[in-house]
This record gives C-alpha cells, sequence and structure tokens, in this order.
C-alpha cells in the first residue's frame, strides 16, 4: 500500500473524537441508507462504570468506584443464529496511533479481554493510524497481535488499518484491502457469528449480559 498524505481527520482528530466521528459515520449511512442492515444501532463511549451498572462489577469494587470500565464502541447487530436471543452485542476497544507517536503493539488487548467478562457476544480490537504512519509500523502491530490472537485462539477480530480522508480504511489485517466502516462492521459482524465469547457458557456472565441489555433498553 502506498503512504497516503496526512489527512485533515489525521490533523484534527484524537482518539476519543475519532471514536465519536465513526459512530457519527455509522449512523449517517443507517438513516439514509441503512447501511449495513444487520446492525439495529451503536452507542460509543459506553461508560460501565456508571452507578446504574453497579450490579455487574459491585462483587469486584464493593464500596469503592471501579477504575474505568469503557467501551469504546458498542454495536448491536441482528443474530440470525439466535444463540441466546435475537441480539448479537459486539464490544469495540480503539486505539489511535500516529505516525510519529511512540506505540505498544499491545494496547488494547487488556481491555478487549477484561470486556469478556460483562457478558458481550463478540470482543474486537481496532488499532487505526493515521495516513503519514509508515507501513512497516503497522505490519508490526498486526502482525504480533495475529501470532498471540491466533496462538492463543482468543476469538477476537482484530482490524488494523490507516485512516484516509472520509473514514476510508486501508487495512492489513485481517487482510490487505480497503473499504468504509461499514465494510468491516460487516466483516466483524460475520467473524463474532462464529466466534463468540466463550464466558458465555457462564450462568453469570450472561446475567450480566442481561443488566446491560436491560440497562441500554436493548429487545
Amino acid at each position: 500500500m502506498s503512504q497516503d498524505p496526512l489527512s485533515e481527520t489525521d490533523r484534527l482528530l484524537n482518539e476519543k473524537d475519532l471514536v465519536k466521528k465513526i459512530e457519527k459515520v455509522i449512523r449517517e449511512k443507517k438513516e439514509k441508507g441503512n447501511r449495513p442492515s444487520f446492525l439495529r444501532y451503536t452507542h460509543a463511549h459506553l461508560n460501565l462504570a456508571h452507578k446504574g451498572f453497579e450490579e455487574i462489577w459491585g462483587n469486584w469494587y464493593t464500596g469503592q468506584t471501579p477504575p474505568k470500565l469503557e467501551v469504546d464502541l458498542l454495536c448491536i447487530f441482528e443474530d440470525v443464529q439466535k444463540r441466546i436471543d435475537d441480539a448479537l452485542i459486539v464490544a469495540v476497544e480503539m486505539k489511535y496511533f500516529r505516525g510519529s507517536s511512540r506505540s505498544s503493539f499491545y494496547q488494547g488487548l487488556d481491555q478487549v479481554l477484561a470486556l469478556s467478562l460483562f457478558g458481550f457476544d463478540g470482543l474486537s480490537l481496532w488499532h487505526l493510524f493515521s495516513g503519514d504512519a509508515e507501513e512497516s509500523v503497522i505490519k508490526g502491530h498486526s502482525n504480533a497481535v495475529e501470532e498471540i490472537t491466533q496462538g492463543y485462539k482468543l476469538p477476537l477480530f482484530y482490524l488494523a488499518a490507516k485512516v484516509g480522508n472520509d473514514l476510508e480504511f486501508s487495512s492489513y489485517s485481517p487482510a490487505v484491502t480497503t473499504g468504509g466502516v461499514d465494510y468491516y462492521l460487516k466483516w466483524m459482524w460475520d467473524y463474532s457469528r462464529d466466534n463468540r465469547n466463550p464466558l458465555l457458557q457462564s450462568d453469570e456472565v450472561k446475567k450480566r449480559r442481561k443488566t446491560i441489555k436491560a440497562m441500554l433498553q436493548i429487545p
């Protein structure tokens, strides 16, 4: 892939703003053309440390406020297989790396694995890079994370991609290709249907999932 020039997105956005911009693009596509049709809705920056969610973390942090428990992007898809019900809930952890910044390939792995305790059906880690990021850096990140996820057989949809103008992604993992946000959402949905969170075999984890659904009014 050729190196893209620094885009307006790179100059203006930090990680938090990028998550919001991605969710805005998803919402606009849903409103204008119901794309992707299998996606019901999204929720950016879901704060699980909110008092309303105390039931799901109260046993770990009795009498105290828990540390940051945030899902960068929550995606509620249709579950055509109806493994538990007709909702397939995927938690996405995003990390944004600028070309000149020092970064670690393992950033976000701890957070996304911790989210498995909360009963999400699918888990996803997105490593997103600015347009001036060197190809060798992106490949280094993606190769290392793939080696870990494949070696431990982690049910994790991993996306490593350079962010271009209009949020066009040029990805290196799960494959070398390009596409918009909806393209990778479909890929994540397909993957998550066949690679479920194994902790959902626990009744306690299922109970936490039910609590989150009730709080977010997910039918």
